[in-house]
């Protein structure tokens, strides 16, 4: 990915007023990246720190969990702008230091002081991807690489690896396999935690056009994604899935509030 395409791009959308953010994030040891979703403009966002993400959630947006983890330092820190200018606001990460600055220069803003706001590390692909039609949220960081398959496939550009990560496992707890269907909106769920294992069937529901439903392990051994569609014409209209303990499932609706429905299967 040509990194002077995205300055080009990013900068022909600074057209309309947004609202400015720039707390200073400390990272510490591998510090947890979480992932934010502002279900009004389409943005993700991503920041190490705790207060920042509980403000934010305060503020509306989704928290969708911790996205990966990344080293307290390295030799490749990643940095933060922010456009005041694009409807909603919007922000871009980065680890070229002179890429941030091109676009402070015309007219960003540094968040974080100028510091990175993590780093990149290990060796879990954290990938990027770019929707050169969106003014907010243009540029999608993600673990998942069903997810960014995903947005390759509904029209986005570029599927390059943005930096590296570690995969988060969260903690797991007593699971009971479920006895009664349920739904899960967009986010990701930790299955053993949030999700109970077992085999399910899972349709899409809410509306006609498809989700995508993406569920891995930790390493990655197994890294399944289904798109589903209740039409059956861009995608399955079910599917039977089996979860494991500790599997991680995120769910990417093409409409906010779109969910899928699991199905318990006896």
């Amino acid at each position: 990915m040509k990194k002077s395409v995205i300055i080009t791009a990013a900068a022909a959308s600074v057209l309309a007023v947004g609202v400015t953010s720039a707390t200073t994030v400390k990272a510490h040891a591998d510090s947890n990246v979480y992932r934010l979703y502002n279900p009004n403009t389409g943005e993700h966002f991503y920041t190490t720190s705790t207060a920042e993400k509980n403000a934010d959630v305060k503020a509306g947006w989704n928290n969708e969990g911790i996205g990966w983890i990344a080293p307290s330092s390295s030799k490749s820190p990643v940095y933060r702008v922010y456009n005041p200018n694009a409807k909603g606001g919007d922000h871009y990460y980065t680890k070229n230091k002179g890429e941030a600055s091109a676009l402070v220069k015309l007219g960003w803003k540094w968040d974080n002081n100028e510091k990175p706001v993590f780093y990149s590390g290990y060796n879990t692909a954290i990938y990027v991807a770019y929707n050169p039609n969106a003014l907010s949220g243009a540029h999608n960081y993600t673990a998942s690489l069903g997810e960014e398959n995903n947005l390759i496939k509904l029209g986005w550009k570029y599927k390059a690896i943005a930096w590296y990560g570690k995969a988060y496992v969260a903690p797991a707890k007593p699971s009971t396999p479920a006895s009664k269907s349920f739904t899960k909106g967009e986010g990701t769920y930790t299955v053993g935690n949030q999700i109970a294992a077992g085999k399910y069937t899972v349709t899409s529901v809410t509306h006609s056009v498809g989700t995508l439903l993406d569920y891995n392990t930790a390493d990655y051994s197994v890294d399944n994604s289904l798109y589903l569609d209740s039409t059956g014409k861009y995608g399955d209209k079910s599917a039977t899935i089996t979860l494991t303990k500790d599997m991680t499932v995120t769910i990417v609706p093409t409409h906010t509030g779109d969910t899928v429905a699991f199905i318990p299967v006896k």
